[in-house]
């Protein structure tokens, strides 16, 4: 079974929380994230794996409790890059202050498919 290097998007969803409030606002950070797998599916698997680890929970210096969830992994492709540790970010963007109805058409844009973001 051959071995290939796969990019792989994770759309996280960024929540501010204070006084047992969400905001009406949410935050998403987009990563790509290197995988080696044996299929595209594998790669997926993996890369769930990494973006789950990556998840984490903390009070910001406003004292929000700020919680960063998975919440989508769109896309995903062969990737040339050579020698690159699995889980290695290779790239990140925020887009703050979008609504989940913003961001859903977005994700609906980027896979052509609706997402399935859990609250």
């Amino acid at each position: 079974m051959r071995i290939n290097n796969y990019a792989v998007k994770l759309i996280y969803r960024i929540n501010y929380q204070k006084c047992d409030k969400l905001s009406d606002l949410i935050s998403w950070e987009e990563r790509v994230i290197c995988v080696n797998a044996s299929s595209f599916d594998d790669a997926f698997r993996k890369a769930e794996k990494f973006g789950i680890k990556y998840e984490t929970e903390y009070e910001n210096t406003l004292g929000e409790t700020v919680k960063i969830r998975l919440a989508y992994t769109p896309t995903g492709y062969l990737s040339d890059l050579v020698d690159i540790e699995p889980g290695t970010e290779v790239y990140s963007s925020g887009f703050f202050d979008a609504t989940e109805d913003e961001m859903n058409r977005l994700l609906d844009i980027m896979s052509n498919k609706k997402s399935n973001i859990d609250p």
